[in-house]
Formats: C-alpha cells, sequence, structure tokens
C-alpha cells in the first residue's frame, strides 16, 4: 500500500486525539467540522483517533424517514443509556462505546482519490498496524455481518471493522470503527433490537465478528491500540514521529461541531 505522504510532499499532518465521550454527538460532528476545516486549507490533512460514549450512530440515509425522536425510540435508548445519532456518511448501523477505537481520515478533495483508492489509502495505517502484529487484513464483505459492505476491515473471514466515506465540499473523509474488546451479548442485543423497533429485522452472526484481541488471542486496551495505529499512519505518512504537535481541535472546530451537533441527534433524523 503506497505512502499518503506521496500526495503532499510538503505538507505536515495533523494527529487528534482528543475524545469527548461524555458527549456523542460533539464526538461524530467533529468530523464534519474537522473536513470543513481541512477544505479551507485552514489545517492539515488529519487523522484523529477517538473513543465515544455506548451509542448507535445510523448512517446518513439510513432508515431516513424513521422517527428517531419518538418515544418509541427514546424511551428505550434512555433505558438502555444509550445515544442514538447519525453520521455524515452512508452506510448502516454501528456500535460505538468502551472497547471500540475510531478513526478518522480528513483529506482535501481536490486530490485524486476514487472511492476505492481511499478507503484503502485513509485505512491505511490501521492496517500497517495489524501487519506489524502480524495479522493479515483484506477488505471484503462478510455475510452476517452488522452494517455490512464492501470495505470492511476483515481478518480471518470476519469482521473486525466497519468503515465508511463521505465526500463533502471541499474534503473527503474516510472513518471507521475498529472492536479492541467486546460484550458481544449486549452489543448484538442493542442492535438487533433497534432494527426490530424499527420493524427491520436483521440476522447478525456472532461468528461473522472478530475483536483485535480476539485476532491476536490476547488482550489489548484501546489506549494500546491507539498507540499503534498513530504509530501505523506514521509509518505510511513517511512521519517518523513527525507529527503536527496539535492533539486538540481548533477553537472553531470545537464551535462549528457544536453547531452541527443537533443535525446528528436523535431529534433531528431527516439527513444532514
Amino acid at each position: 500500500m503506497s505512502a499518503i505522504l506521496t500526495v503532499y510532499p510538503k505538507r505536515p499532518w495533523r494527529l487528534l486525539l482528543a475524545q469527548y465521550p461524555n458527549e456523542p454527538a460533539l464526538n461524530v460532528s467533529l468530523d464534519e467540522a474537522i473536513g470543513e476545516s481541512v477544505g479551507r486549507g485552514a489545517v492539515p490533512p488529519t487523522v484523529r483517533l477517538w473513543e465515544n460514549g455506548e451509542t448507535l450512530v445510523l448512517g446518513r440515509f439510513e432508515l431516513r424517514d424513521l422517527d428517531l425522536a419518538d418515544g418509541h425510540f427514546l424511551n428505550w435508548a434512555k433505558t438502555n443509556d444509550l445515544a442514538l445519532l447519525r453520521r455524515v456518511s452512508g452506510g448502516q448501523l454501528v456500535w460505538q462505546g468502551p472497547g471500540a477505537l475510531n478513526y478518522s481520515v480528513c483529506v482535501p478533495r481536490q486530490e485524486p482519490y476514487g472511492i476505492h483508492r481511499a478507503y484503502e489509502t485513509l485505512s491505511a495505517g490501521v492496517v500497517q498496524a495489524l501487519t506489524r502484529w502480524g495479522l493479515r487484513c483484506s477488505f471484503g464483505r462478510v455475510p452476517g455481518a452488522y452494517c455490512d459492505g464492501s470495505h470492511n476491515l476483515v481478518i480471518h473471514q470476519r469482521k473486525l471493522a466497519g468503515t465508511a466515506q463521505a465526500r463533502r465540499k471541499g474534503f473527503i473523509l474516510v472513518h471507521g470503527t475498529v472492536l479492541i474488546d467486546a460484550d458481544w451479548e449486549r452489543i448484538l442485543g442493542l442492535l438487533t433490537e433497534f432494527y426490530r423497533r424499527a420493524g427491520q429485522a436483521r440476522s447478525i452472526r456472532r461468528a461473522a465478528l472478530t475483536t483485535l484481541s480476539e485476532a491476536l488471542g490476547r488482550p489489548l486496551t484501546t489506549d494500546q491500540a491507539k498507540t499503534a495505529f498513530a504509530a501505523g499512519y506514521a509509518e505510511v505518512l513517511g512521519l517518523s514521529g513527525r507529527w503536527s504537535p496539535d492533539a486538540v481541535p481548533l477553537p472553531e472546530e470545537l464551535r462549528r461541531a457544536r453547531e452541527l451537533a443537533h443535525q446528528y441527534s436523535l431529534s433531528s433524523p431527516s439527513p444532514v
């Protein structure tokens, strides 16, 4: 997989490690706010590694006529201490929460990234980290997995991570959720029950899914995975530790994310 640096040979990249697990909508809306900054050229291309509070996140167009603000869903989500959100990208419902590490990579849209190339190139840091651990990763579908798609990250014919992409004015975003460890009974129970309540019964197979700890055959923390993913991106970018020193979004990015957050919350079920 070619180094992403060849596209930006004279420009630094930015690594963001800030996260807001107590504000899931802000966490999710930051992807678009950061993308807008990247698209304007206000900040360099950006890699963000982050964790979220327990959340179910629908794709931008998934079940777009569903009224998530209806008490039927609100009460269920409140009972389960769960946030219900939409995201800027397409795809289907994903789970985020403790034991899951999200990566978001934004680049200016004027660069020549086709859809497939963007998935592979902008996920390269994660793939590099997996390779360093001796894990062979590929992209593809896994029947029976939730949020199945042709750009899943797959290990041993099981889905490790789902990825999604957004192309907006000025930027391309690829993001994904990698399960480091998982309470499968809870996660699959929540996903199955959500779709049942939405009148969209889905069959999800535990055997189609894996976690990074399971694939490695040993326990791994999200902090350890975060360190490895950051190193993976530094390697494929040719940075050798020369990350831009920013660790948090710019104040204007946070302000914009807060403006956008309401569009992603369950009170605004229409596509953003």
